[in-house]
């Protein structure tokens, strides 16, 4: 559902996000057609099926763009699965059962092995890669600073959980989104679930984890009626525990210099996938590749839409997109718009936050984002404030030759919290 502010401004957010009560692991045996004969087979994760019994060849990779048999993407049709799963790595997950106030704690680390560097992408997803999607789909982990922000309820008895927007993981144990997402909400009453990818299903290669907030912050120059300073901070009760799709992501650089106009970025989220009744919410995370737009350019193109000749472009804003079904739209609202580090570009800093848009996807109207690095200096503070072990060189990217080697062997994993 769109919320529509003052100037026909929509702000990108709030729908229900559905599938956390997911139904169990599928066992109906089922029939595969191949190419010699029709094979009797079960739909289990991959990883229940032992190697030479998958009835398609994989050796890491899911290829879907046959006519799939299983339920999930995450799914192979296997003739003799196992009777338990491998065991999985040691993070907390799985849907959210108890009331405000209650949730799991975690250990503010590293999983053993596993050494955090932010703005670090997976192209090639974690554990597999699937080809063979045509939507814009994510692979699994490749944004792995990716969060949802979910509201629990209690709807005729029943704790259920809401999406409100997207968010985007800078500490273990901090989010940044947009303000007008968490405005009047109780940071006790919010989860943060990191490490999702198909809200429908939990038989991804590693768990999710759901964290409650412990407190909301929200820049004091924020304006809800044109969205101007639309940024905000949750912090979260427990921290995070950093695996290959749990990690942070950079902060672009507090410098009036730093210019982002014509890079090619990534924006990511759930939303929708065209604007009105057509549209629809996504299971699995999207990407969309979109470019970032000068603020003369901008300007010209948003007063040519329903905004007007008299709009005025605000230095909190920064524009990406303008290119015909490529946006983000409803419910995407708070995520993360990507692009390449100025100092080291095969990591990425988060140059923008999704805040409003007229329509989406349409050829010639760019989105509306936060621009990060007008309020770098303004988060670290209040992170700094609020977590003492806070270090600002670990959201920063310094240049490749000195800095960007950190994944290097002989390294202990980084102590966040």
């Amino acid at each position: 559902m769109l919320q529509f502010l003052e100037n026909g401004i929509q702000a990108r957010a709030y729908f229900t996000f559905g599938g956390y009560t997911t139904a169990p692991v599928t066992q109906a045996t089922r029939t595969m057609v191949t190419a010699s004969a029709a094979v009797n087979c079960t739909c289990v994760p991959f990883y229940y099926c032992d190697e030479g019994q998958v009835v398609s060849d994989g050796n890491g990779v899911i290829d879907i763009r046959e006519g799939w048999p299983c339920r999930s993407v995450l799914e192979v049709c296997c003739r003799n699965p196992r009777a338990t799963p491998t065991p999985s790595m040691p993070v907390t997950g799985g849907p959210v059962t108890s009331p405000p106030g209650g949730g799991s704690t975690t250990v503010g680390t590293a999983i053993p092995g596993f050494i955090p560097q932010c703005g670090t992408l997976n192209p090639n997803g974690v554990h597999a890669r699937i080809l063979g999607f045509k939507d814009s789909e994510t692979q699994f982990g490749e944004y792995p600073w990716q969060a949802a922000i979910l509201e629990q309820k209690v709807i005729g008895g029943v704790w259920v959980l809401k999406f409100i927007c997207g968010a985007a993981l800078i500490w273990p144990s901090v989010v940044v989104t947009a303000a007008h997402c968490v405005k009047g909400k109780e940071a006790g009453h919010l989860i943060i679930r990191v490490g999702e990818w198909d809200t429908q299903t939990t038989n991804e290669f590693l768990p999710y984890q759901d964290i409650w907030g412990k407190e909301i912050v929200i820049h004091p120059q924020f304006y809800s009626g044109s969205l101007l300073n639309d940024v905000a901070l949750v912090f979260l009760k427990t921290a995070a525990v950093l695996a290959p799709h749990v990690d942070t992501i950079c902060l672009p650089e507090a410098s009036p210099q730093v210019s982002y106009d014509g890079t090619s970025c990534w924006t990511t989220g759930w939303g929708k996938n065209a604007f009105g009744p057509a549209g629809e919410y996504q299971a699995i995370l999207h990407e969309v590749e979109i470019p970032v737009v000068s603020q003369n350019i901008c300007t010209t193109l948003l007063r040519n839409t329903s905004l007007g000749q008299k709009f005025s472009f605000h230095t909190s804003y920064l524009c990406a997109g303008g290119l015909k079904g490529k946006d983000s739209c409803s419910g995407d609202g708070g995520g993360p718009l990507v692009c390449p580090s100025l100092a080291d570009p095969w990591r990425y800093v988060l140059a923008g936050v999704t805040s409003w848009g007229v329509g989406c996807g349409s050829y010639g109207v760019p989105g509306v984002y936060v621009d990060v690095s007008k309020f770098t200096t303004w988060i670290q503070s209040q992170v700094s404030q609020r977590v003492p072990t806070f270090n600002p060189r670990k959201v920063a990217v310094e240049a490749a030759s000195s800095g960007s080697s950190s994944n290097s062997q002989g390294m202990v994993p980084n102590q966040y919290v």
